[in-house]
């Protein structure tokens, strides 16, 4: 009987063994790259409201936005990737922009919504 008792606590301590082996040698394949994407999206060139997304792949961003006469937008700032939505940080105190951007079909189109504006950007 004392055996028995032996050998469990050794099968466990075989399988959690396995098991961190298995992780580490996973996780040497992952990618730890850290580059952003490389894209600019907007609207046809003949549309009056310049409206104009542009990510860098050091994170940066770029956005303008003219299509109301008396307050042009132009803000540069940081975005980050939540899976496949892009969240634009700038520090210039405008809250009324288009922040959050969802990228589709393959990257695209970028398409955004602020309260009752529907934004539909295409890659350039």
């Amino acid at each position: 009987m004392l055996s028995k008792h032996k050998t469990k606590p050794m099968k466990k301590y075989s399988k959690v063994l396995m098991i961190a082996v298995l992780w580490f040698a996973l996780s040497g394949f992952t990618n730890n790259t850290n580059i952003g994407l490389s894209a600019t999206y907007g609207v046809c060139n003949d549309d009056p409201s310049h409206i104009e997304l542009k990510l860098s792949d050091d994170y940066t961003f770029t956005y303008q936005d003219h299509s109301r006469k008396d307050l042009k937008l132009n803000i540069n700032g940081t975005y980050t990737i939540q899976k496949n939505e892009i969240l634009l940080t700038s520090s210039e105190e405008i809250t009324h922009f288009h922040n959050r951007w969802k990228i589709s079909e393959n990257g695209q189109k970028a398409k955004s919504r602020k309260g009752l504006s529907f934004y539909t950007l295409i890659k350039k």
